[in-house]
């Protein structure tokens, strides 16, 4: 179940090419879009809360589970940056109705760059970015040339090694 971030929608999710891959393979796997998404000035008004969101999201994924879920063994989040952030309300949740199997975040960080910060500031509260999604690609992934290159080919495939410093908070290695 992916998550996507602030100023997008469910077309541009967290491991979007993981989800392909997996209904590829038979799992049932779904990206929603947001409470609040795509932002207008009135759904930005009405945005819930991080927590408001993860109740309306949880209820989704039961409803989802209770159509899909079929004899899997249970449901493994993603989640991208505000859609992490929720993910992680959802998972600390001790209500959920469905089984969660797993957590996985990216785009969220405990530190916000100066200049990113004064750029946040400038915004007025409560006012919805208008970022459009055909916008989002070039930005994300970069012009069309470079994902043709052949030395891409296949790069979902390659094995990947997770290595652990052991001094992190969320490193259990």
């Amino acid at each position: 179940m992916g998550l996507h971030g602030g100023g997008y929608d469910s077309r541009y999710a967290p491991g979007s090419s993981l989800l392909r891959r997996a209904a590829g393979e038979g799992f049932p796997a779904l990206a929603l879009t947001r409470p609040g998404h795509p932002a207008d000035e009135e759904s930005a008004r009405r945005q819930p809360s991080f927590a408001e969101a993860a109740v309306i999201i949880a209820e989704a994924i039961a409803d989802a589970w209770q159509r899909l879920g079929d004899e899997r063994p249970g449901i493994v989040l993603l989640g991208h940056s505000i859609g992490g952030a929720i993910a992680v309300h959802i998972a600390a949740a001790r209500t959920l109705t469905w089984p969660l199997l797993g957590l996985t975040v990216s785009g969220v960080g405990d530190v916000i760059s100066p200049r990113a910060m004064e750029q946040f500031t400038l915004l007025p509260p409560r006012t919805a970015v208008d970022f459009p999604f055909e916008a989002t690609r070039p930005v994300l992934f970069g012009p069309d040339w470079t994902l043709d290159d052949p030395a891409l080919t296949g790069a979902a495939d390659l094995p990947v090694t997770t290595r652990c410093g052991g001094s992190s908070p969320v490193c259990a290695c």
